[in-house]
């Protein structure tokens, strides 16, 4: 008679056996061999039921592996820590806190670090800047009429411009030119009113003139070598404009 307290579960599985009870019975404990693992940090592996063999394993993978980063230490606020491919790390940059600055006429080198907020207020700065330049401007305003470089030698009467040489143009950048759009096109028309033009007096293209009137184009052309300036409207030279003073800006 067999002897034996063994059952199914507990023989390898397609292994015979016999126990007190029966003979000639199979084993079905599964048979798993060598199992291999990797885990992570904080990771688990619930090991299966059955036989082992006893050559897998369960390796936990590289810190590295697990920190890819690229921060420096100065890219991590102070006082702070991180792990970067496996190092620990410690933060160097500063914290600056708020950014508060105010300036006049001046500039102002922020210190690398961390801000948290703040104000830059420019006011001072533009307001004196805003009032230097009126300050000019009216000083330039007073010595306006010692600018003229030309002016329609008859004011009372309209004046065919075509191509003027204008003494002194090539010193300047920028002209002014006034009354450009007072323009008749008969004696017997009213001129229309434009005040001030301003113009950089390196144009390489003819521009078009403002004017009330639509469909009538007036252009200029300033060739600052040769100190000319043509006034034309539509495809000729034979434009009529009454009072017109020409200024060198600056």
């Amino acid at each position: 008679q067999s002897t034996g307290t063994a059952v199914a579960s507990e023989v390898l599985e397609g292994k015979t056996f016999s126990n007190s009870s029966e003979v000639g019975l199979i084993g079905t404990m599964p048979n798993k061999g060598a199992i291999n693992q990797t885990l992570n940090a904080g990771g688990s592996y619930t090991i299966p039921e059955g036989y082992h063999n006893g050559s897998g394993k369960v390796t936990a993978n590289t810190l590295a592996s697990q920190t890819s980063a690229n921060a420096g230490a100065g890219q991590i606020l102070s006082g702070y820590t991180a792990w970067v491919n496996g190092s620990k790390v410690t933060g160097t940059m500063a914290n600056r806190g708020n950014l508060n600055w105010s300036g006049s006429n001046t500039t102002y080198t922020v210190p690398a670090g961390y801000y948290s907020g703040g104000t830059l207020d420019s006011r001072p700065s533009y307001n004196n800047g805003y009032n230097a330049g009126v300050s000019a401007g009216k000083a330039q305003g007073a010595n306006f009429n010692n600018k003229v470089l030309w002016t329609n030698p008859d004011a009372s009467h309209s004046y065919d411009f075509g191509t003027q040489t204008i003494p002194n143009l090539s010193s300047y950048s920028y002209i002014m030119i006034s009354n450009i759009s007072n323009v008749k096109y008969n004696p017997d028309s009213q001129p229309e009113k434009v005040t001030y033009c301003v113009y950089p007096t390196n144009l390489s293209v003819e521009v078009q003139m403002k004017s009330q009137a639509i469909g009538n184009e007036k252009y200029i052309k300033i060739n600052k070598s040769a100190n000319q300036i043509s006034i034309r409207q539509g495809s000729s030279y034979d434009t009529e404009i009454v009072p017109l003073k020409i200024y060198g800006l600056y």
